[in-house]
């Protein structure tokens, strides 16, 4: 069942990401960094996900999933061009939802840790789901944009964060 959910998890994934323009990297174009690590990212998620490392073009994916999410970083260790989270929430499973909400909070505080107002965005954007039937929702942090997709059919999220520019 397990491997059902993270093969729903990783299609949605790719989904997500040809819907928005999200972590691939761009045909002759260059991902600029967003100035957030690995270890970064991984701060108080590593309990949650074992991240496993392939390669897309020659680039760095990392990935890891949860029961009901995945979390994916693209670029160098170092330097990530790109993060995303995708969440679902189950009215069913509580504890996952809580599990999740929280997940969604740290992800945003660990990739723009200079934006103050992510804890009141997430909590916007996680009432959402009781408020409206899907929202696509665009913030610039700085030099990144984050993106932020709900699909109510399906009870999920996913945030992107990103470079607002890319290198020609």
């Amino acid at each position: 069942m397990k491997k059902l959910i993270c093969s729903i998890l990783i299609c949605l994934s790719l989904f997500c990401q040809s819907i928005i323009g999200a972590t691939f990297p761009h045909k002759n174009k260059i991902d600029l960094p967003i100035n957030v690590s690995y270890n970064d990212m991984m701060k108080y998620l590593k309990n949650f996900y074992v991240m496993k490392l392939s390669k897309i073009d020659n680039v760095n994916r990392y990935m890891g999933t949860t029961k009901y999410s995945l979390f994916e970083m693209i670029g160098n260790k170092n330097n990530l061009t790109s993060t995303t989270l995708i969440i679902f929430i189950n009215p069913k499973d509580q504890k996952s939802t809580l599990q999740n909400s929280a997940l969604l909070i740290r992800f945003l505080k660990n990739a723009a840790p200079e934006w103050d107002e992510s804890f009141n965005w997430a909590n916007e954007s996680l009432n959402t789901l009781i408020s409206e039937e899907s929202k696509f929702e665009e913030i610039i942090i700085g030099e990144k944009v984050i993106k932020m997709s709900y699909y109510k059919n399906n009870s999920s999220f996913s945030i992107v964060v990103k470079h607002k520019k890319i290198q020609e």
